[in-house]
């Protein structure tokens, strides 16, 4: 080791001597300074995949040696930031927030993404607001937010089944008749089943009776129900 340190003092970027002081600070566990070596060794590669491998291993020790995941998640953002490695760094913060159930912080990522499609690539769009969605439900509890974003799949494919038959269920449950009734009528005028129709035109006029007290309103969709058989 005194024959590096004389080496380092003269050459504090010679590779060589960063190499060995990685094995040597990985084996005594002295996990501060490996990152302090790797930082080093990260800005004389800097724009080659050695970079991309020195960064996964910082984020690794600031995470699982350090327990520090800010650490982790600062590093993969500022590589980003640069602009080198993004796909690879976008991958690798998805994992951290995940395992460290930083939500909102990936939610921002498909929001980013989002905004990165092109206005017609809906296919892509949906897959994004069913991700966002699936956390907002199941992490984050947060129903407004789900039932904005299915509103906005629905906007997008006015006949997506999974979106229409997801906000009817929400609307009943919260009693939002108007919301409810705008969303039935959509799917009434959008379905080719005859059956579906009627049977979705019967629920708009059970709204209008039972739930508003509108007898008088309740004669449209009975009347629609009419014409269709």
């Amino acid at each position: 080791e005194d024959q590096y340190k004389r080496i380092k003092s003269a050459d504090n970027k010679n590779m060589a001597v960063l190499r060995f002081y990685n094995r040597f600070y990985r084996s005594t566990e002295d996990w501060v300074r490996l990152q302090n070596n790797l930082k080093i060794m990260k800005t004389a590669v800097q724009g080659s995949y050695r970079e991309l491998a020195i960064v996964r291993e910082l984020a690794d020790i600031s995470e699982n040696k350090i327990g520090n995941a800010t650490k982790a998640i600062n590093e993969w953002n500022q590589l980003m930031k640069e602009g080198r490695f993004v796909a690879e760094a976008r991958e690798a913060l998805i994992g951290l927030y995940t395992r460290v159930q930083k939500w909102s912080a990936l939610i921002d990522i498909y929001k980013n993404d989002m905004e990165a499609l092109p206005a017609d690539d809906k296919v892509n769009r949906i897959a994004l607001l069913r991700k966002c969605i699936d956390i907002y439900d199941k992490e984050l509890k947060q129903d407004q937010m789900v039932t904005k974003m299915y509103s906005q799949i629905l906007e997008l494919d006015p006949s997506n089944e999974e979106a229409a038959n997801e906000l009817v269920k929400r609307y009943e449950e919260n009693k939002s008749w108007n919301s409810l009734l705008h969303i039935l009528d959509q799917i009434a005028t959008m379905t080719t089943d005859k059956d579906k129709a009627i049977d979705t035109y019967y629920h708009i006029a059970s709204i209008f009776s039972s739930n508003l007290g509108n007898v008088a309103k309740s004669i449209e969709p009975l009347t629609h129900i009419i014409e269709l058989d």
